[in-house]
């Protein structure tokens, strides 16, 4: 093995085949030290365990499995963050168990949850669970009133151990690398529990690529409120076992009351990683603003601060770095990645202390599958975030429908990966194995597979860039949609509505597609909003971003919104939730003259909630309007401004000819939203008489669903912060008041469903 040149990173003699065996190492090598840290409310020590304790409780664990189960048996794993679930975790591992961390309710009466985790149990054959004492009475009531989980044994964890107390035996053998190690459950977007089989082998090769590319050694400390059943929050106790580093961990529950609570953390113990999903840095942003003691904050020893899970976007980015970067925070430490699941986490990370990377492009081009730089701001830009270069170990390939590699340096196409990381399929399930893990080049055959991501991304510079997903991708009057642009437009264009919380389908109607929007409000906007005027906002929004008319808009309830275990919006979830009536609705649009019949939402009890909201019709108004926005084109194209545009003044003598007369049309038509021959202009020859025929063509109702509010809303969004106002996300008084149950349901919502 070559010598490496800092002391502090972990070597062995012989390369290891499991972190049980590393573990062992660190044990024998600093017994004493500590390795892990549980916070109280994420404020004060709770807990603090070394290696020895660590290793210790293992065993423990492991001997009373031995005596519950039998080898290769799948252990549902129920216990909060602390310092019982690491050791559960290790044990199933050391014992030759299968360990499965998954998500459950507090409450009994979230029955549909406790009927996915059900699911989820069923799905792998969990033969045992071990939950927490304070869950047993709920787990008992259902077996005996829904028949959930009759096929498994509870225990709690103090059970287990004692089970084994008597066992002083040693562990039969250590796991072999193809041994399976554990399941990672994802519900993806299609709401079917999908278990991703990972090896030793694939926690080996994944922990030293985190490693290397977030230069982890000994003296690293990872601090984290992330879920240990979520994939990224599981890193942290993989990390200390193969690295020999230590770990600080806080309850998901106690950061979402208290987001600044992570921060202070960071500051106290001196971590030098933590991060999170996007959502977190724009919460951790809205934190620094105006807090109380931020002025007491020392970010400087937060060497990488990791970004992933769900799309990263720049302006989240840009907003955390300046509000953190008075508190010592270095901007390259910001650390956008790459990863899934399925690769039993990272696939590609940014080079250590390079920071965040950008990259412009024409967004025309973008939705026809080409990466084209462009300046910061030119028209139809739109800012793509890098998440660095191709973890080591791991090959990515950027493929075409057809399966060949995209033959365009800039092109977009599916993100396949292969590497030793891959995990080996799903649990059960031979079909999606095969068609997610199966992937084969037509240029190699019989090589390796890859794993299909489902992502949309190219490589540019050697940077992958995540552009959107396969299936996600809308196709309306031809044109190929990304639906993250288009939630993202209409979030832009109200700050009330919750970002992060919409969907963009599509949906079969008079015999086309069709684009239909589902977007959550926030809780306190509901109040005071005039959902006549969103609405109208947002369509104009769409119009003018994207020359389409969506064919409806549904706004709901807060936390309503599905979402995939990785934080992605599931959209193939609120797709059916629409067709079927089953959204929780608080006003609706429909284009045309039809109510909604399929999107008709309804609350738990049946009743409809839907607020039908009717174009008004005011020709005059309309016409003005229309008016106004052309004024704006034609001072645009000139180059003047628009109180020099004359609205009686001919084309000709503005100096329009025929080619230019038609991109002007098309301008016309993609901000207004309609559809007219560019002849039009030789018939209306100047301003008035246009927005007139304009006005007139389908009616006032049909031709611009707009108003003086939505206009102001749009314009105030261009300044509002990433997190939104007290309408657009939960305030930091509404946050802190929220029971643990309420936290744990609102990041349930942010980052697995």
């Amino acid at each position: 093995m070559t010598t490496h040149p800092n002391p502090n990173v972990f070597q062995m003699e012989v390369e290891p085949t499991s972190i049980i065996e590393t573990l062992a190492h660190h044990t024998e090598r600093d017994p004493d030290r500590v390795a892990l840290t549980i916070l109280r409310d994420g404020e004060a020590i709770e807990s603090e365990s070394t290696f020895g304790d660590l290793h210790a409780g293992m065993m423990r664990v492991a001997r009373g499995l031995a005596q519950l189960t039998g080898p290769g048996a799948r252990v549902l794993l129920l216990l909060p963050t602390s310092a019982e679930f690491v050791c559960t975790f290790y044990g199933c591992l050391a014992s030759g168990r299968v360990a499965v961390p998954a998500y459950h309710p507090q409450q009994v009466r979230k029955v549909a949850q406790w009927a996915k985790l059900h699911a989820i149990a069923d799905n792998c054959g969990a033969t045992l669970i071990v939950a927490p004492a304070t869950s047993v009475e709920t787990i008992e009531t259902l077996r005996a009133t829904q028949q959930l989980f009759t096929g498994c044994r509870l225990v709690t964890y103090e059970a287990l151990v004692d089970a084994g107390a008597h066992d002083t035996s040693a562990l039969p053998r250590m796991p072999a690398p193809d041994d399976l190690a554990f399941l990672q459950y994802t519900s993806g977007s299609t709401g079917t529990p999908k278990g991703v089989m990972i090896t030793h082998g694939n926690i080996i090769d994944n922990q030293r690529s985190i490693a290397r590319l977030m230069r982890h050694d000994r003296d690293t400390r990872m601090l984290s409120w992330l879920p240990l059943y979520h994939d990224m929050g599981l890193s942290m106790p993989l990390q200390l076992a193969s690295i020999g580093l230590s770990v600080v961990l806080m309850s998901p529950v106690a950061f979402v009351q208290q987001p600044g609570r992570w921060l202070r953390a960071i500051s106290a113990h001196r971590a030098t990683t933590s991060g999170g999903p996007n959502f977190a840095y724009a919460l951790a942003a809205a934190a620094l603003d105006g807090s109380d003691d931020a002025g007491r904050l020392d970010l400087s020893s937060w060497r990488v601060a990791f970004c992933g899970a769900e799309p990263i976007q720049r302006q989240t980015v840009t907003d955390f770095i300046d509000a953190a970067c008075p508190h010592g925070f270095a901007p390259g430490s910001f650390y956008p990645c790459y990863g899934m699941a399925e690769a039993t986490l990272i696939v590609s990370g940014v080079p250590y202390g390079e920071g965040a990377h950008y990259l412009d492009v024409d967004n025309v081009k973008l939705a026809a599958g080409i990466v084209e730089p462009v300046q910061p701001g030119a028209a139809n830009a739109k800012s793509l975030v890098s998440c660095g270069g191709t973890a080591p170990g791991t090959e990515i390939r950027i493929a075409g429908p057809d399966g060949r590699a995209v033959a365009d340096p800039n092109g977009v196409g599916e993100i396949w990966v292969r590497g030793g990381a891959i995990g080996v399929g799903y649990y059960g399930n031979p079909d999606a194995t095969r068609s997610t893990f199966g992937a084969h080049v037509d240029d190699e055959p019989g090589a390796r597979p890859f794993l299909r991501t489902g992502d949309l991304g190219a490589i540019v510079d050697g940077r992958l860039y995540v552009t959107g997903r396969v299936k996600d991708m809308l196709i309306v009057r031809g044109r190929n949609l990304y639906p993250q642009d288009i939630e993202a437009c209409v979030q832009d264009a109200v700050p009330a509505l919750r970002r992060g919380c919409g969907a963009a389908v599509s949906v079969q109607a008079d015999g086309e597609e069709k684009l239909v929007i589902i977007q959550e409000v926030g809780r306190t906007a509901r109040r005071t909003l005039d959902l006549d005027a969103t609405l109208r906002a947002m369509v104009v929004a769409i119009g003018e971003d994207f020359g389409v008319t969506p064919h409806a808009i549904v706004l709901v309830e807060p936390a309503t919104i599905e979402k995939t275990s990785s934080g992605k919006i599931a959209r193939a979830l609120c797709r059916r939730a629409y067709l079927q009536g089953e959204l929780r609705a608080v006003a609706s649009w429909t284009d045309g003259p039809h109510a909604m019949a399929a999107g008709a939402a309804r609350d738990g009890a049946g009743a409809s909630t839907v607020v039908e909201v009717e174009t008004r019709s005011e020709p005059m108004l309309i016409e003005r309007e229309i008016a106004d926005r052309i004024v704006r084109i034609v001072a645009e194209r000139l180059k003047i401004a628009e109180t020099q545009v004359s609205r009686t003044a001919a084309w000709v003598e503005m100096g329009f000819d025929s080619v230019s007369a038609l991109q002007f049309s098309l301008k016309v038509q993609h901000t207004i939203g309609l559809t007219f021959d560019a002849a039009v202009l030789w018939d209306c020859s100047n301003v008035e008489q246009l927005a007139a025929h304009l006005a007139r063509m389908h009616g006032a109702a049909d031709a611009l669903r707009s108003s003086d509010a939505p206009a102001a809303a749009a314009a105030h969004a261009h300044s509002a912060p990433i997190v939104g106002d007290a309408d657009a996300s939960p305030s930091r008084e509404q946050l802190a008041a929220l029971s643990d149950a309420q936290a744990e349901a609102l990041l349930l919502k942010a980052l697995q469903r």
